[in-house]
Formats: structure tokens, C-alpha cells, sequence
């Protein structure tokens, strides 16, 4: 069966929710900052509107690294996952 069609849905779907749970989620960390639309009212709201552009952003950032770290793509596997995509691409054909 191809499958490619529940693939790309499911992909899209995933892009569209994470895009909407970001959007919710930086309203609420910009309303805990204090800012409300138009400027800042204290100089205590810039700081945490930097933390969390800075050590924040930056932890997600290095999460993903380990995350890529831990799932290493060598020569051999990287042939491995050819070999398969061929082989499925010759059964559908």
C-alpha cells in the first residue's frame, strides 16, 4: 500500500500545531514578561523578555544537538536506509 498521502498529512498537520502551540505559547511568555503590546513599563520586563530569547532559546538548541548527537548517521547506516528505500521503491513499482 502507499502510504504517502497519510505520510504528508500527518507532517502537515504536525508543522500546523507546533506552529500554533509556539504562537500560544510566546503570548503567554511575553504576557509573564509584562509586555503589553506597546512598550515596556520596566526595566525588569526587558530582562526577562532577553532570558527567555538567550538561555532559553539557547537550552532548546542544545537539547537538539544531544538529541542529533545521540542518533549518529554513519556511511553504513546511511547505506542501510538506501538499501531499503530501493528495495520498497522496486515492490511499488
Amino acid at each position: 500500500q502507499k502510504r504517502e498521502g497519510l505520510y504528508f498529512g500527518f507532517w502537515k498537520v504536525s508543522i500546523k500545531l507546533s506552529r500554533a502551540i509556539a504562537i500560544a505559547l510566546s503570548g503567554i511568555l511575553l504576557q509573564w514578561a509584562g509586555y503589553n503590546g506597546t512598550e515596556l513599563s520596566r526595566e525588569a520586563q526587558g530582562e526577562r523578555i532577553a532570558f527567555l530569547f538567550g538561555p532559553v532559546v539557547g537550552t532548546f538548541f542544545a537539547a537538539g544537538a544531544l538529541i542529533f548527537l545521540a542518533m549518529p548517521l554513519t556511511a553504513e547506516k546511511h547505506a542501510q536506509v538506501q538499501r531499503i528505500l530501493i528495495k520498497k521503491k522496486e515492490k511499488f513499482s
